[in-house]
């Protein structure tokens, strides 16, 4: 039995640099088998779904591949090729995408994992944009206060005009010009390649990369307890939000759904050709915050577990019975799973 991870790609980059929103989503998955080596050079079996409203919400789409992984075990494929994407309404979300695998190359898929499509893909719900057919209003009133309140047709078919000239610079028309808004809330000074904005409580500033800490995970009574410095952030685990202290009060940041299932792993598949009809099984115990496990029989009859959702728990079945147990993962974003295979194959002793 192999299992796999996925990763999606970095979609946006595709979407934001073309002019025209592409319906396809780019999607990558490393395949390991049973001992986590990587299956490399191999024909796999590949299902992808997509659901609405859960992690076993309603299918709105499907598509099947059949991709050869790379000697690094990564298989690479576009999502939205069949009929029925382009009709799916990125607004009525949340939406899932399942991922089922058949090691084998064909339609057997016992490999299995969920999880919530974030910000990437609803960039095709840009597009509602194109279909805009009535103007709109502006209705800013420090847009309507502005100077850019009053730029016309006339004023842009002059910008034009002056962009044939060349160089402006060049030509001595650009002068010195300080802002005195961005100034005010945004200093810059010393900035290098790399550095990144904090605020310091009145504004933000230059950091460098390597001067910035790892965000701590803390409850809302640690959070109380704190003594903060202005800029400080944490990410609240029981209100599942980042925050950032402004130097009076803390302040939500929008955050993607934390946290993802720890990625599940049944165990190794085992076989008994002795009277044997009981094994402790070895599954991988959820890490901290990152989803609860539990085991079901997805094939085989008779069987039963001590403690369903102990990873290590025995599982006892019945002499010449093959079973497949799942070990799924679960958080409030979606669900990663995992079989393994248990054989309890007794020969009798032949009679002289």
């Amino acid at each position: 039995m192999k299992r796999f991870y996925t990763l999606l790609t970095a979609i946006l980059i595709t979407l934001l640099s073309t002019a025209q929103v592409p319906q396809k989503i780019s999607f990558q998955a490393v395949i390991r088998d049973s001992d986590g080596k990587l299956v490399t050079e191999e024909q796999v079996g590949m299902r992808i779904s997509i659901l609405q409203g859960s992690a076993d919400g309603m299918e709105v789409y499907s598509e099947s591949h059949t991709p050869v992984t790379n000697q690094n075990g990564l298989v690479s494929i576009q999502i939205g090729d069949e009929a029925g994407f382009s009709e799916i309404d990125w607004s009525d979300g949340p939406y899932f995408i399942r991922t089922e695998v058949d090691p084998e190359g064909g339609t057997n898929f016992i490999i299995s994992g969920t999880n919530q499509l974030l910000s990437v893909p609803y960039a095709f719900h840009a597009q509602t944009a194109e279909t805009i057919s009535q103007p709109i209003n502006e209705a800013d009133p420090v847009f309507e206060a502005s100077p850019a309140a009053g730029i016309i047709a006339l004023d842009m078919e002059n910008w034009n005009e002056a962009h044939n000239w060349g160089s402006h610079l060049e030509e001595g028309y650009i002068t010195d010009e300080s802002d005195p808004v961005f100034s005010e809330n945004i200093d810059v000074t010393g900035a290098a390649i790399g550095d990144m904005l904090r605020y310091d409580g009145s504004r933000f500033v230059s950091a460098a990369q390597q001067t910035l800490s790892p965000i701590p995970i803390l409850t809302t009574a640690q959070i109380i307890e704190l003594t903060p410095q202005a800029g400080e952030s944490v990410f609240n685990i029981t209100d599942n939000i980042y925050q950032i202290y402004t130097g009076t009060e803390w302040v939500s940041i929008p955050a993607p759904c934390w946290p993802q299932p720890t990625e599940a792993w049944a165990g190794a598949n085992q076989s008994f050709m002795d009277a044997t009809t009981s094994t402790t099984l070895a599954a991988n115990a959820p890490e901290e915050y990152y989803g609860t496990g539990q085991w079901a029989i997805l094939d085989g009859e008779g069987g039963s577990f001590d403690d369903i959702n102990n990873p290590a728990t025995t599982f006892t079945g019945q002499e010449y019975e093959a079973y497949t147990l799942l070990w799924t993962i679960t958080t409030e974003c979606g669900e990663n799973n995992h079989g393994v295979s248990i054989t309890f194959n007794h020969t009798p002793t032949q009679a002289n």
